[in-house]
């Protein structure tokens, strides 16, 4: 269901990155894995990820080096962190 919706949502959309939220660490894994049998080089930041992973994959993707960040809310924090931004 979801995961076709997406799939098909991104063969549809012409995008250069992309950022997927998920509610938890286990679609995270999910996810990724369904976006790597597309094949598109896809980053995480969760909280399953060990926190300086996280600041690097936020990095790669800012500097193009990965196509889709999935992330939850909690890995979102250290992307902030990692790209200066101020977290609350």
């Amino acid at each position: 269901a979801k995961s076709e919706a997406l799939m098909e949502l991104l063969d549809a959309v012409d995008f250069e990155q992309a950022v997927i939220f998920v509610s938890c660490s286990e679609q995270a894994g999910g996810v990724q894995k369904l976006l790597a049998e597309m094949g598109l080089s896809a980053l995480a930041v969760h909280e399953a990820v060990e926190e300086s992973q996280r600041a690097t994959n936020c990095a790669l993707f800012r500097g193009f080096e990965g196509r889709v960040l999935v992330a939850t809310d909690v890995g979102l924090v250290v992307c902030d962190a990692a790209l200066g931004k101020k977290v609350k």
